[in-house]
């Protein structure tokens, strides 16, 4: 598969990268293709609108882990977990299909959630839940700082959409 790379404001973008942009560098790149005559300016401020929607999400648990419909952390179903003789097969199979939605459902790659403490981390990143009515953000540690939005999660750590995620905001 031939990678597609664009030049822009003097900087190389591939549409192979998932690393998140900032609403600029985004916005710089998605314009090089209309400059190119690759796309229409319809479809540019389609894309432009999406990403921008995207960015100002509120955060939530379910955009770094499978959740469930409750919010709360789904386990990886594992066939060890189960007992077969008591007729638990089925029980199985529609845990793995609501572990899968969830999956696929998530933005973010590489995030692991510590249940005992209720942190999430990815590396030396480690985020810390904050829960309050009505509100939902996480503390990055390292920078000492509150996130609320998406777009806040853009300058201070490389973060990694979904492939299903990269599709839909890119090309």
């Amino acid at each position: 598969m031939e990678t597609r790379t664009i030049q822009s404001a003097g900087k190389p973008y591939s549409f192979e990268d998932r690393t998140m942009k900032g609403m600029m560098e985004y916005v710089l790149m998605m314009s090089q293709l209309t400059v190119e005559g690759s796309v229409n300016v319809d479809w540019f401020y389609g894309y432009v609108s999406g990403y921008t929607n995207f960015q100002n999400e509120p955060l939530a648990l379910w955009m770094f882990i499978p959740c469930g419909e409750d919010g709360k952390p789904l386990v990886k179903p594992n066939v060890k977990m189960y007992d077969f003789s008591m007729d638990e097969e089925k029980l199985y199979k529609d845990d793995c299909i609501e572990y899968q939605t969830a999956l696929a459902r998530c933005y973010f790659e590489g995030f692991k959630y510590n249940e005992e403490n209720g942190t999430l981390y990815q590396g030396d990143c480690v985020i810390e839940l904050m829960t309050q009515p009505n509100e939902w953000g996480v503390f990055a540690e390292a920078y000492d700082v509150e996130l609320y939005k998406v777009e806040h999660l853009v300058n201070l750590f490389p973060i990694t959409l979904t492939q299903s995620k990269h599709q839909e905001l890119y090309v």
